[in-house]
């Protein structure tokens, strides 16, 4: 039995039951030569998108690839009319003002418009299995993944993937439904044949989860009794998906973030064959919470300091994490894992300071520096005497930086302030000290100047917080010989997409901040600091090629990237060139590619479960280098070994591991079902079929492009 998911900017990936899957997202600017071979297929119907998630504006392209000439672009929320799509994530559109262009796919919502069965009607013996296959439109739809009930699993049941199994003689209606609008489609199944026993779920038990902190992934795991249940299926849901998401199988995300906002959730898990369900609780800490946590330890940063609460994990916070793990006796890797998590917010939760932190449910009064709070005034009240401000920290336009105000005396009667900015254009504060970044474009980057003032006594402080715009920070970069993915000099376009986040980790390694692609304080500070340090200019001239018969190149193939290619490859018993060409096409051999709306991660794109099932996550992932990253890449292949005798074979290990060792005839996907929808690009000779050959015609392309030595 086998299970595919589909959808806009990814193949369908998938091996059998169980095993984790693996997702790939193709950017123009990440595989060389490509652009102009792109093949664009027509909708069968037009379809009404919107754009969204853009800081600034969308480039609308001649043609599908960052190397055509920008026509004109859109702003957030723009309205658009999309008549065709790529697979390597690319949409043809119209507007009134354009009447043919190309944008990418990864900032445009394509949203479902109806889904349909392949039959109305059709027909399963008692014991065996058929497949139900769905087919949603538009084509592009940017979320098609389908939900399957049955209505009456004691005849038939059917699984998240649509397989069908009959158990008794009857009918019973199979029924779809897309996770993005809705939408529904039904089938009557008729069951023949002698009954097969089936057994009912009699139970759903779910294991605790250890907290989890905004941006990570815990795995909840659940038992379904009895261990021979006929439909083991699981629905899984969360009480907030603002504060937590839960994918399909299980995978929790966190996504809270703000100052106080950790909060407990209920994950709840739903036997689809009769609604037996089993909660539990998980909580989920938000990064400002974590590093206001460590400021109350005394757990600081490398520059001696309190860290500033600005929700991103930078160098500063993960060296006052690791501090805390010194004192704690926990594994210093400055992750805040589980057990971390349970250490620094339990009661008492050690201290860097030598002395224990006991959690009080009200925090009392701190006395004055001299030890003795004043005595009240005024009639048994205590006037404010004075305030100060946390020193403002430079953030990026769009991000936020939590201010602290500290009144004096600390018993004063009442400490209200309120907060204001000079320039609400350059950038705001809210009620409770959050800044936002707000100005915008190229040198544009300006100071405001952030205010509290007391309620009682009008006191003030100020500090100056910088804004600099994302246009400003690519032309640092640029300036510094910091490159993107793709090698070359970034665009000024005011996103910081994939190939920005290559250029800043660079930055971040020549300057020896954690390298992590984000634009935080510490990094902003040393890029627009008296002397940050520039770039090494990455070439592939002198690259000792022996073992290759195509000329590898890019900015992340050095000579160990290469060397280690060639030992992965004798322990595979297969051809290193296989083995570039797949990691090309999957990532443009770009170990930092990630799939902004599955996770989906570096050099293989990993699946955050299947980074899981491999004894890492995609976060870890993007922490390691690319020569590092190829352990992993090598212990997925690893039960391929001996079997991977083609570049085909390479492909399929990736996209349908059943295919491996197969003739490059055998068919994976056939028209009508789910999984060719998402994959008809890869049916050249549109003849309804996409076979094992067809498929590995991509990454042919992608290996030819580098040309023979």
């Amino acid at each position: 039995m086998r299970r595919a998911q589909s959808g806009i900017r990814k193949r369908i990936v998938s091996g059998l039951v169980g095993v984790a899957l693996l997702t790939t997202i193709f950017e123009g600017a990440q595989i060389a030569g490509l652009a102009s071979a792109t093949t664009v297929t027509g909708l069968s119907k037009t379809a009404t998108a919107t754009v969204t998630n853009i800081t600034t504006s969308l480039n609308v392209r001649k043609g599908p690839s960052t190397k055509d000439a920008v026509i004109g672009s859109l702003k957030n929320n723009a309205a658009i009319t999309i008549t065709g799509y790529t697979t390597d994530g690319w949409l043809r559109m119209k507007t009134s003002s354009i009447s043919l262009g190309y944008v990418s796919a990864q900032y445009v919502r394509v949203p479902v418009v109806s889904v349909s069965l392949a039959a109305a009607t059709a027909t399963v013996v008692t014991g065996k299995t058929a497949q139900a296959r769905a087919t949603v439109l538009p084509e592009c739809a940017t979320n098609k993944s389908v939900t399957w009930a049955s209505s009456n699993a004691a005849v038939a049941s059917v699984n998240a993937s649509g397989v069908v199994t009959g158990w008794k003689d009857g009918k019973v209606t199979i029924t779809a439904r897309t996770s993005d609008g809705g939408k529904t489609a039904s089938a009557v199944y008729t069951v023949t044949g002698s009954a097969v026993a089936y057994v009912a779920v009699t139970d759903v038990s779910l294991a605790q989860p250890a907290p989890v902190m905004a941006g990570r992934t815990r795995q909840v795991t659940a038992t379904v009794a009895p261990a021979n249940a006929s439909n083991k299926g699981l629905t899984w849901t969360t009480s907030s998906t603002s504060a937590a998401t839960i994918s399909s199988g299980g995978l929790l995300t966190g996504k809270l973030t703000g100052l106080g906002k950790s909060t407990t959730i209920t994950v709840t898990a739903k036997a689809q064959d009769n609604g037996t369900t089993a909660t539990t609780s998980v909580l989920v800490y938000t990064v400002q919470d974590v590093q206001a946590r460590l400021n109350t330890v005394g757990c600081k940063g490398t520059n001696g300091s309190a860290l500033v609460v600005d929700g991103v994990i930078g160098t500063q916070s993960t060296a006052a994490i690791k501090n805390f793990q010194g004192v704690a006796g926990l594994t210093k890797d400055g992750l805040a894992g589980p057990q971390t998590l349970a250490a620094l917010f339990g009661s008492p939760a050690p201290s860097c300071t030598g002395a224990s932190v006991v959690t009080q449910p009200t925090p009392s009064p701190s006395p004055t520096p001299s030890g003795t709070p004043p005595p009240p005034t005024n009639g048994g009240t205590t006037p404010v005497t004075g305030v100060t401000v946390t020193p403002g920290q430079p953030i990026l336009v769009g991000n936020t930086l939590q201010l602290a105000a500290t009144v004096a005396p600390a018993n004063a009667t009442n400490p209200g302030v309120t907060w204001s900015t000079n320039s609400a254009s350059i950038a705001t504060v809210n009620t409770s000290g959050l800044v936002t970044g707000i100005i915008k474009g190229t040198g544009k980057s300006a100071a405001a100047t952030i205010t509290v003032a007391t309620a009682d006594g009008g006191k003030t402080a100020s500090t100056s917080v910088m804004v600099y715009t994302a246009q400003d920070v690519q032309v640092k970069l640029n300036s510094l010989t910091c490159r993107g993915a793709n090698n070359a000099a970034l665009t000024v376009d005011g996103a910081i997409g994939s190939n920005s986040k290559a250029a800043l980790r660079d930055f971040q390694v020549a300057n020896n901040l954690t390298a992590n692609g984000l634009v935080s304080s510490d990094t902003l500070a040393a890029l627009f600091g008296k002397s940050p340090k520039a770039c090494p200019v990455v070439s592939n001239s002198g690259l000792d090629l022996t073992g290759f018969q195509y000329k590898w190149s890019g900015k992340y193939v050095t000579q160990d990237f290469l060397n280690k290619v060639l030992d992965i490859a004798k322990k595979l018993q297969a051809n290193p060139d296989d083995l570039m060409a797949d990691m090309a096409f999957e990532s443009g051999l770009n170990p930092y590619a990630q799939n902004a709306s599955s996770q989906a991660t570096g050099l293989i794109q990993f699946m955050p479960s299947t980074a899981v099932s491999l004894g890492t996550t995609t976060e870890k992932l993007l922490e390691m280098t690319a020569v590092q990253q190829l352990d992993y890449v090598y212990k997925y292949l690893q039960r391929f070994t001996g079997k991977l005798n083609s570049l085909s074979d390479v492909v399929v290990a990736v996209l349908w591991p059943a295919a491996v060792g197969q003739p490059d005839s055998y068919i994976l996907f056939s028209q009508g079902g789910g999984a060719y929808a998402g994959n008809s690009g890869l049916d050249l000779n549109k003849d309804g079929n996409v076979t094992k050959g067809e498929a590995a015609q991509r990454a042919i392309a992608v290996r030819d492009s580098y040309g023979k030595r």
